[in-house]
Formats: structure tokens, C-alpha cells, sequence
């Protein structure tokens, strides 16, 4: 049994205590942490020194997944910060946005059932797509990442977004989520699956220029609306977010296939200053 604070009893800080009851270990104290993240250790609390203490192989082990940005798991750039600067800060810029994640990520659902062997369960053995694993409860179909559904993790995910096709020349995609719109999800978030693909063997130029949202800009997280951008190697993943007008990069995918979810929450009435996430994409294949 768990027991919760009233401070503590929100979906992300339930999910992530019973992550640690489940045996994960914050995602910032990976043995390989220092790729991907600094600890700011002269912006923290005393007693939050523990935040820059690394665990080894030996008491964390994260199997064959890499480091995810947004991992239940991962603490926010500003936890335990005694001045209210950040506390961590991803290598990449282009991750910047992404810590502190209010959802649960596929690389926290493959981990668990890495840990506890799940999907042994499973007598026949089926083939899941662009990383997804064996439904331990369901042996027919697959837990997919991110930006992929179906039994097998080759469908774009319903109801909302489009497929488009990328050619030499620049195109635009304007992503748009509506509040109240889109694929509901247990944690408060409303989706919307985008795919931009090219010929096998290309890749995929593209430039992210986020124009609306119905929340404040923020230097910090993209926690209430956006879109998240798979143009990474791994698919199991979280990709980049971007929300703000500042948010302007130049990506080039690993593959000729990028799936792009906009997302939002429901707001509430007097927070809202617009209707919708507006991202304009330009992209061309190469």
C-alpha cells in the first residue's frame, strides 16, 4: 500500500512514487547521466544534494532502453533548487523542454516489463514494430511508443492528424489541437498523431516553428501543450517538445518516418488566452 500527502496526490506524483515501488530509480541517476544531463549542484538545497549521487549497473539496471527525456521518472529542471534556477539541464538543448514529464512513458511501461519478465507469460511469440513490446495481458497485440498504434505498432494512432508525404521541395504542416479535442488519455492529456514520411532510404529536413498555444510560454517545460517530434534513432523514446515561440530548431530525422503528437490539456477557463496549439512544420526530404 502507498500512502500519499495531499501535496502529493496528482497523477504525476503518484505514478512516479509507485514507479520507485516498483524498483525504478530517478532517471537522473543513471550511471551514463552525464551524456545527456548536468546537475546545477550550487542551486540545490542542502538536504537535495542526493539529486547528483549516480547509481551503478549493478543497483539500476536499464536493460538495452537509453536515457528518456520523458520518463516519469526524470525530476524537473527546477527540483530542489534553493534559488528557483534550474537544477538540471539536458546536454542537448533541443531537450530542454522535456523534463519533468507529467505523463508515463513507454520506456517507464518497457522497463517494468523488463524487470519483472511480463511478457514470459506470452507462450507464442509475435513480432511488435518500431520498438513496442509483447502485451503481457493481451498476447496478440503490442504496447506501442509514442506516435504508433495497432496490433502490431504500424498504424498511426486515431482519431486525429494526418499522413503526409514529404517531398524535394518545402512543404508546410500546420499541426492543430483544438482544447477538448483529440485522443483522451488517463493523465489529463488530449492527443493528436501526425506522420510525415519519404522514400526508403531518405531522411527527413524539418523546421519547427510553434506559433499558438493556449498556455503561457514557458523557458522550462512544454507540461500543458505542444507537440513532441520523433525525429530520433530510437522510437521507444520520448521525442523533442517543443510549445514556445522561442522554440524555433531545424531538425533532421534518423529515418524517413516521423511521427509529430500535438498535445494539451484542458485548461482551466481563466488560463486560457487561446483555443488551440498551432505548430507550422516546413519539411522536405533529402
Amino acid at each position: 500500500m502507498i500512502f500519499l500527502s495531499a501535496y502529493c496526490e496528482t497523477f504525476r506524483s503518484a505514478a512516479h512514487e509507485l514507479g520507485h515501488t516498483l524498483g525504478l530509480f530517478q532517471q537522473e541517476s543513471r550511471e551514463d547521466r552525464d551524456k545527456y544531463v548536468k546537475i546545477v549542484t550550487e542551486n540545490l538545497e542542502l538536504n537535495q544534494v542526493y539529486m547528483s549521487f549516480k547509481q551503478t549497473r549493478y543497483t539500476n539496471e536499464y536493460y538495452d532502453i537509453g536515457y528518456d527525456f520523458g520518463d516519469i521518472m526524470q525530476a524537473g529542471a527546477q527540483s530542489g533548487s534553493i534559488n528557483g534556477n534550474r537544477t538540471i539541464d539536458s546536454i542537448d538543448p533541443k531537450y530542454r523542454k522535456n523534463l519533468r514529464s507529467e505523463s508515463i512513458s513507454f520506456a517507464d511501461l518497457y522497463l517494468v516489463n523488463k524487470r519483472y519478465n511480463c511478457s514470459d507469460l506470452c507462450r507464442r511469440r509475435i513480432r511488435c514494430r518500431n520498438g513496442g513490446f509483447q502485451h503481457p495481458r493481451n498476447c496478440e497485440i503490442c504496447v506501442c511508443p509514442s506516435g504508433y498504434a495497432g496490433p502490431r505498432c504500424g498504424q498511426k494512432p486515431p482519431p486525429c492528424g494526418s499522413k503526409e508525404t514529404a517531398e524535394k521541395k518545402w512543404k508546410t504542416l500546420i499541426v492543430n489541437l483544438k482544447i477538448g479535442k483529440g485522443r483522451w488519455s488517463l493523465d489529463g492529456y488530449k492527443t493528436c498523431t501526425y506522420w510525415i514520411k519519404s522514400p526508403n532510404n531518405t531522411r527527413i529536413e524539418m523546421r519547427i516553428r510553434p506559433r499558438k498555444s493556449p498556455f503561457k510560454d514557458s523557458d522550462l517545460y512544454c507540461n500543458e501543450a505542444g507537440v513532441e517530434v520523433k525525429a530520433i534513432k530510437d522510437q521507444r523514446l520520448t521525442g523533442y517538445k517543443f510549445c514556445s515561440s522561442g522554440d524555433r530548431y531545424n531538425l533532421t530525422s534518423h529515418s524517413n518516418l516521423v511521427p509529430i503528437i500535438a498535445f494539451n490539456r484542458d485548461p482551466l477557463p481563466e488560463n486560457v488566452s487561446l483555443d488551440r496549439t498551432q505548430v507550422f512544420i516546413k519539411y522536405r526530404y533529402r
